[in-house]
């Protein structure tokens, strides 16, 4: 008797994902809120999906828009980034990204352009916080050295724009973390000082 062979394979592909963080490059627009045309250009105003109002704090809440410029006369997009705005000076206003999940020994790299909608020349200091929870109430902050600290500590990662600069103009930050202690969540933060873009 003669019997057929029967051969079966699964195959795992593990591809890592370009980014951990939802729609970083805010291609994913929620309702369009505001329309409007200034000189050459036409401004749309979108809501934005995934950063959340700071849980810590829900309210009061920053104004948070994607914002797209184009050329009116030919619809070529000119522009487009994230803005927050408030006007308190309380960085308990805030948004906060979706969660992570991230493991031990993992390390992050976030990095973004911002600038101030109004005229701020250096020497200003601006702090981003990446948050890592790892237990309920359990918290640590990145430093300035990539450690991951426990509050007060440190108030999270401060970026330094020089004398002779202005906020206004755009500057790259890059954060980078040293291994993850243990499993856990991670959530990274806009925090709105000012008009922030």
């Amino acid at each position: 008797i003669m019997r057929p062979i029967q051969y079966a394979r699964e195959q795992f592909n593990y591809v890592q994902p370009e980014s951990l963080l939802k729609n970083p490059n805010l291609q994913e627009l929620g309702d369009l809120l505001e329309e409007y045309t200034v000189g050459p250009y036409t401004y749309k105003q979108y809501a934005v999906p995934y950063w959340v109002d700071f849980s810590d704090h829900p309210v009061p809440t920053v104004t948070r828009r994607i914002r797209i410029i184009t050329e009116t006369a030919n619809g070529n997009e000119v522009d487009r980034y994230l803005f927050i705005i408030d006007n308190s000076w309380d960085n308990r206003f805030a948004l906060q990204s979706n969660n992570i999940d991230v493991s031990e020994g993992d390390e992050i790299t976030w990095q973004f352009d911002y600038r101030t909608g109004n005229s701020e020349p250096g020497v200003v200091t601006n702090v981003f916080n990446v948050w890592f929870n790892y237990t309920t109430g359990s918290e640590l902050r990145i430093n300035n050295f990539g450690e991951w600290v426990t509050p007060p500590s440190t108030n999270g990662f401060a970026f330094s724009v020089l004398s002779g600069d202005n906020v206004q103009e755009w500057h790259t930050v890059t954060i980078k973390s040293k291994p993850l202690p243990q499993d856990g969540i991670l959530r990274l933060f806009q925090t709105s000082y000012r008009d922030w873009e």
